[in-house]
């Protein structure tokens, strides 16, 4: 994997880092350091670097009166996480102008191939952003005995043989995510002890990011929820309103955007009955009102929607127990 970053607007490469050519001598330090920092004209670009076979950590710092471009190529299947300390920026992915817009206190995670992009630093304000870049080998080493990462997204897709061509998330902000980064950021990477301790923060930063995914997943199931019975009171009103005319389960599936099983489950499950049961419910009431009104079987019958008047007594025998003659107590009736 390789890191490459050059600032557009002064002409100048902040960062070139080759993650495969990296050679720490254990016994010396964890991790190898480089610092950069670019001045021209009143623009400052500076950026704090350690990396090591598998994984690069980036603090980057920018301050300028023109809105400095921030052009980026990592190369290699990676798994990336961009934390903006402050600043908003405009990104670009793979010639793709403004993807996405990201504001002070965005989380970013994702996994990639070989990607391209242009981060455009807006002003006024100072921008201040940490990237940690590692190789799929490096995070399933981190995560291979960590239990509770097999239910996580993150990891069933750096577990594939190949990436997706983007996979992007942006996260809530997040205390507890915030404050590991913020650790991982100030440990002193040059002792070697502290090798353990920054992959101990990052497990836990993963946890922190699978906790957090799984409470949108819940807030948007919940969303989701509230929206499907919202739907299954329209179906239940319109129902009231079209009875008559015997809505089929295909038509109300697509009028409400419900597959014919969450219509007919859920139906069941909020109501207590089947849509079917529904309907005849609603016509077996209005065949009584249309008998009090003295109104002739056969004419109920076709009101209600039945093709057959034989039908339409099985149905009301069915329901109320007795014929709609002797519901109207005139044989004569029909």
């Amino acid at each position: 994997m390789k890191v490459k970053s050059q600032i557009v607007n002064l002409s100048r490469v902040l960062y070139n880092i080759d993650l495969n050519d990296v050679e720490v001598n254990e016994s010396e330090r964890a991790f190898v350091s480089y610092e950069n920092k670019i001045e021209v004209e009143g623009s400052i670009a500076a950026v704090k670097a350690f990396y090591r076979e598998g994984i690069c950590i980036l603090n980057c710092e920018f301050s300028s009166e023109i809105n400095l471009v921030d052009q980026m190529e990592i190369t290699g299947d990676h798994l990336k996480i961009i934390y903006l300390v402050k600043g908003e920026n405009k990104v670009n992915i793979n010639h793709v102008p403004n993807h996405h817009q990201t504001q002070t206190g965005s989380l970013i995670i994702g996994v990639d191939g070989d990607v391209y992009k242009e981060v455009e630093m807006c002003q006024p304000d100072d921008t201040e952003y940490i990237m940690m870049y590692m190789s799929r080998e490096y995070y399933e080493n981190l995560m291979s005995k960590e239990e509770w990462s097999r239910d996580s997204v993150l990891n069933s897709l750096t577990m594939w043989s190949n990436y997706p061509t983007l996979f992007r998330r942006e996260l809530p902000n997040d205390i507890n995510i915030f404050q590991v980064i913020n650790q991982i950021i100030k440990f002193d990477k040059r002792e070697p002890q502290n090798k353990y301790l920054i992959d101990l923060k990052l497990r836990e930063l993963f946890f922190f990011v699978h906790s957090s995914q799984l409470k949108i997943k819940n807030e948007t199931k919940q969303k989701g929820n509230v929206c499907h019975d919202k739907k299954l009171d329209e179906v239940k009103s319109f129902l009231d309103a079209n009875f008559m005319e015997t809505p089929k389960l295909p038509e109300l599936s697509k009028r409400f955007n419900l597959n014919v099983m969450q219509l007919k489950n859920g139906f069941k499950s909020k109501f207590g009955i089947t849509i079917r049961s529904y309907i005849i419910q609603l016509k077996m009431e209005r065949a009584v009102l249309l008998l009090e009104k003295n109104h002739r079987v056969k004419e109920i019958a076709y009101l209600l929607g039945y093709q057959s008047v034989s039908h339409f007594i099985t149905t009301f025998k069915n329901y109320h127990g007795i014929t709609p003659k002797m519901w109207s107590g005139n044989e004569t009736i029909g």
